[in-house]
């Protein structure tokens, strides 16, 4: 019998995928919003000879429609233990994690599996390096919670690097004290690409998708509202439902799509069932707005407000909103009278400014192509390109 004889490049390839380090990130669950940032970011990486892990737990009841990860190859699910609904404990990271050169984790107070490798780290237990990302604080909610504020500040500070979403995360983080040569801004977006091709091309035909919608003839008048997301508290649905009656009175012509499901849903839909210039169309992802997107004019969401932005900008979009001080930090991407409305919040004035922008041809037409400018800065492409030189910037710094 002939010897079996490997390759001699074979010790040699062996060697280079050996030498790969490896980066793992963690997070609760994956949302379909995530889905393109993770793929970019592991094609990124490894063209830096890096490999990418993602641990991921499970999500909690009624979360299972929102979680993705099984549609990432490279996904890897762990079992949770959930308390009080938002505390969380993720099984086996410590073993799961013993190979990697970096872990990145979320940062959030109720992460019970994010302590272990703080606490290592601060009594100077050898472990990977450590990064965080996200907002560096919790800006969701209006009341100051001192203790609590002082406890996320107090670790954030106990971390190799930071992976800030916005430039007002990386302002919030050194003001904490941390040294800003060990933060990556990296712009946090959905996938504003893929997006951004579908309305486009849905445009084309946006006069037959507004009769299908609307079940009437799109005049010159006709002006269209948007808006997308949880139908929560948070998020002012009823402010919103108050404000586009009173735009629809001053604007016959005026027409609304809301695009979401939750608590408030059953408010929205009479809402629709009493003005049927109104149209609910209870949860949509991703493309599956497109039809809806390429008829609009203006994205309204006068209650919190985050990644919306870059997908109202990926469309073409102006967004309105009010000063309401439970924005996440993406609403640094928009600009009062430019990309969008940032009003007091109050529904008179929020009615006043939106009603003149959508009466004044040349602030919307101005408006909508400022926002398109704007939406190029952000995708998940961009995002995972920032995000991978931070991590390869970080495992190169002593």
């Amino acid at each position: 019998m002939q010897e079996l004889r490997l390759p001699e490049c074979f010790p040699v390839l062996h060697q280079i995928e050996s030498t790969m380090k490896e980066v793992v990130i963690v997070q609760r669950v994956v949302c379909e919003y995530r889905k393109a940032f993770y793929s970019c970011l592991r094609k990124e990486l490894s063209a830096k000879d890096i490999n990418l892990r993602l641990i991921t737990g499970t999500p909690r009841r009624g979360e299972e429609a929102f979680d993705v990860l099984d549609d990432l190859s490279f996904g890897e699910r762990r079992a949770t233990t959930y308390f009080y609904k938002t505390v969380c404990w993720i099984h086996g990271l410590h073993s799961a994690t013993k190979s990697a050169d970096m872990v990145i984790l979320v940062q959030e107070n109720a992460a019970l599996y994010t302590y272990p490798f703080l606490l290592m780290r601060l009594m100077g237990k050898e472990i990977p390096r450590l990064g965080f990302w996200g907002h560096g604080a919790n800006m969701g909610r209006v009341d100051s919670r001192i203790l609590l504020d002082k406890w996320r500040e107090f670790w954030l500070r106990r971390v190799d690097w930071w992976f800030a979403y916005t430039a007002k995360t990386k302002g919030i983080l050194t003001t904490a004290g941390f040294s800003s040569d060990r933060i990556t801004v990296v712009n946090n977006s959905t996938d504003t690409t893929l997006l951004r091709e579908i309305v486009n091309k849905q445009r084309a035909r946006s006069d037959q998708l507004f009769a299908e919608i609307f079940c009437c003839s799109r005049s010159r008048e006709s002006r269209v509202g948007f808006y997308c997301g949880r139908l929560i508290e948070s998020k002012m649905i009823l402010f919103l439902l108050d404000s586009i009656k009173q735009i629809h009175a001053r604007l016959p012509g005026f027409f609304m799509i809301i695009v979401g499901d939750g608590p408030l849903s059953e408010d929205v839909k009479l809402f629709c069932a009493d003005n049927n210039w109104c149209k609910w169309t209870g949860a949509k992802w991703s493309s599956e707005r497109a039809d809806y997107l390429s008829v609009a004019d203006i994205w309204l969401n006068p209650g919190a407000l985050g990644l919306a932005v870059t997908d109202a900008f990926a469309a073409g979009l102006p967004l309105a909103t009010t000063d309401n001080k439970i924005h996440g930090p993406e609403i640094s991407y928009l600009e009062d009278q430019k990309t969008g409305l940032m009003t007091k919040n109050v529904v008179g004035e929020y009615v006043d400014s939106v009603a003149r922008i959508l009466t004044e041809d040349g602030l919307l037409v101005k408006a909508k192509a400022e926002a398109q400018r704007e939406g190029y800065k952000y995708s998940a492409e961009m995002m995972a390109n920032r995000f991978a030189a931070g991590i390869d910037e970080c495992m190169k710094t002593n």
